[in-house]
């Protein structure tokens, strides 16, 4: 009975006479590392002799005078279960249920905490997920201005359906090609979160040598008052989602219908954005659109479909002359499309109204070259509903905006990462970058500083870092950019890849044009283990597509040379629509003439005589298309520095 109760003590963390306790991060069904001399710690009476025991083998550690204590488990092969016993003369805590092989931190920002129930193939995955060798773990969402020393309570789970439907979709299709190939245990501690940038999972001590951070770090509040400040930005999030799901002012004004007087409204034309003429860039809360009809000609049939190009938004509400459109049927290249809850539509006036709440002034309602409008499956008639538009953001009851508290510098290194060093790893895969897309020249230090930085924490060397490029986004690119944020924040992953011990998967091939959360996260998984099994297991795979080695430029002709094991070609013709070429003006024009020769690729562009530079997929969304034989993509990449 005795040792039930300090074992009840410990997992529930609500007695201060426990003498024993181990990190939080050790659990029934964990995993640990396999062929190291894996730490483990915990906090005991100042000097306490204890014993731990695993496989038959028994390790001595004591206390230091602050009562710390540390010790590394034998050398272990990869198997189970085992049960990890810690114990002092009068205290005893045992684990079970605990195998030895593979261990993983996944991490980054809304992309790697992406759910398996959101992502791709929910179904299937979530039914097939029954590999009682694959642990995971997720650390809570938690911040602190200060070190902490430990997590929260957690809980090592073995895979399941009832446990992955909300686990990282990255993470598990990672473990999953892992395991299959690898044939031991594999463990996932999982802490991501979205929206976030790297400088929040950097440790203040290394932000310091970037004079960017050091003023943000001087000015943190201490544990305290940081503590009441989430806790009121707790409280405006929940005062947000009250208002977003009880406002009904626009309604109760006849805002939905066509008698409504919106003469004050504002003027947009379609398409329309809300970062630029919605007038409401970064904005949280409500903004009605209305867009007045007027038929020459009725239209009638069995369905009657209304077809938004991309439309995005927290939340969409649809009125027909009144009327809701609650009927979804599908989304097909970009456009959303709704039926109408009319059979037919009379010559006169009409009304469509849009009741959005937008994040983040994200929202969005088409896109030039792709008109709303609305068609019958009886005829060929189309209603275009381009032109002008009336908005209003003020019918609504006002929101509090954001507060990006945890996007703060370090405050997520402090609670999420530092409590769970130097647990035994295998490696890191880390899937982020959005948020610093605007800030790529400075990526280029702070991203391998974070790595370095969980390197030193995690203290086994250089362990492997495997990242996952940003993918396509947003429109697609139909002129040669001059410049692109997302491309250059790419472009500086790509840099980090001199730095020993990383690999990229690269994603530029399988994004979403219209959002930023691809769901194919399967494929992201695999990419990533297969990195894995070259940097960190050594194994000879077809882990990467081509890599740009150098150019040479012979009158008007560019060869640009690859390396690549599997030759070169390209998916799609779209694939030789993405080169762009440059003289010394600096204007960027699309090459008329792309070859592939061996390992190297000819391109020629007639409008410039003089080529100097070439781009390939530089934009936000390229048509990128140049592969392996494996049909690995290759990475963006630009030839100048402008």
């Amino acid at each position: 009975m005795r040792q039930l109760f300090y074992a009840i003590v410990f997992f529930i963390g609500t007695s201060a006479s426990a003498q024993l306790k181990v990190a939080a991060i050790f659990g029934n069904h964990m995993v640990l590392q396999q062929g190291i001399n894996a730490p483990v710690w915990g906090w005991a009476a100042p000097n306490t002799k204890l014993s731990i025991r695993i496989a038959e083998q028994t390790i001595p550690a004591e206390a230091d005078a602050t009562g710390k204590w540390m010790a590394r488990l034998p050398l272990l092969n990869a198997g189970g279960p085992y049960t990890l016993e810690i114990s002092t003369g009068s205290d005893r805590i045992s684990f079970s249920d605990v195998l030895v092989g593979e261990v993983w931190l996944a991490s980054g920002q809304s992309n790697m905490w992406w759910p398996v129930n959101l992502a791709a193939n929910p179904e299937a995955e979530i039914s097939n997920a029954n590999d009682n060798s694959i642990r995971l773990l997720t650390v809570p969402q938690q911040s602190s201005t200060e070190l902490v020393n430990d997590l929260g309570p957690v809980q090592w789970q073995p895979c399941s359906p009832a446990v992955i439907k909300d686990f990282s979709a990255v993470g598990y299709a990672f473990a999953r090609n892992l395991r299959q190939e690898l044939k031991v245990p594999v463990g996932i501690i999982h802490a991501s979160w979205g929206a976030t940038p790297a400088e929040a999972w950097t440790s203040g001590a290394l932000l310091r040598t970037m004079p960017a951070f050091r003023d943000t770090l001087r000015k943190l509040p201490d544990a305290g008052n940081w503590d009441r400040f989430v806790d009121n930005s707790n409280q405006l999030d929940a005062q947000r989602q009250a208002i977003m799901t009880n406002a009904k002012e626009g309604l109760q004004q006849n805002a939905h219908k066509l008698s409504y007087n919106d003469a004050d409204w504002g003027k947009a034309s379609y398409p329309l954005n809300a970062g630029t003429n919605l007038e409401a860039p970064g904005y949280w809360g409500f903004i009605w659109l209305r867009k007045k009809i007027s038929v020459d000609q009725s239209l009638s049939g069995k369905t009657i479909k209304l077809v938004l190009p991309y439309l995005t938004a927290e939340q969409v509400d649809i009125y027909w002359d009144g009327k809701p459109v609650v009927e979804k049927t599908k989304a097909v290249n970009g456009a959303v499309e709704y039926v109408l809850p009319v059979k037919t539509i009379a010559k006169g006036g009409h009304l469509l109204a849009i009741r959005n709440y937008s994040n983040w002034g994200i929202h969005k309602v088409g896109v030039d070259g792709v008109p709303a409008r609305i068609t019958s499956d009886a005829g060929s008639k189309t209603i275009v509903l381009d032109g002008e538009w009336r908005f209003n953001r003020n019918l609504e009851p006002a929101v509090a905006q954001w507060q990006n508290w945890y996007t703060t510098p370090t405050v997520l290194y402090n609670k999420m990462i530092a409590p769970i060093m130097p647990y035994g790893l295998k490696g890191f895969i880390w899937y982020q970058g959005e948020s610093n897309a605007s800030r790529a020249k400075e990526y280029q230090i702070l991203f391998p500083l974070m790595i370095n930085d969980w390197r030193i924490g995690f203290q086994q060397g250089p362990l492997p870092f495997l990242f996952v490029q940003l993918a396509n986004f947003m429109a697609k690119d139909e002129q040669p950019p001059a410049r692109s944020e997302w491309a250059e924040l790419r472009e500086a992953q790509t840099m980090t890849l001199q730095y020993p011990n990383t690999g990229m998967a690269v994603a530029i091939d399988i994004g979403d044009a219209n959002d930023i959360h691809p769901k194919n996260k399967q494929e992201v998984g695999r990419r990533l283990s297969l990195a894995a099994r070259q940097v960190a297991y050594g194994e000879a795979v077809s882990w990467r597509g081509p890599v740009y080695d150098s150019m040479k430029i012979q009158d008007a002709v560019i060869r640009l040379y690859f390396n690549s094991s599997n030759g070169l070609q390209f998916s799609n013709s779209s694939g030789q629509q993405h080169f762009a070429v440059a003289g010394a003006d600096k204007q960027w024009h699309w090459a008329d003439e792309v070859a592939i020769e061996g390992n190297c690729i000819l391109v020629r562009c007639s409008k410039v005589k003089n080529p100097v530079a070439v781009r390939y997929a530089w934009g936000n969304n390229p048509a990128a298309g140049l592969t392996d034989g494996a049909a690995m993509p290759a990475s963006p990449f630009r030839t100048d520095d402008w």
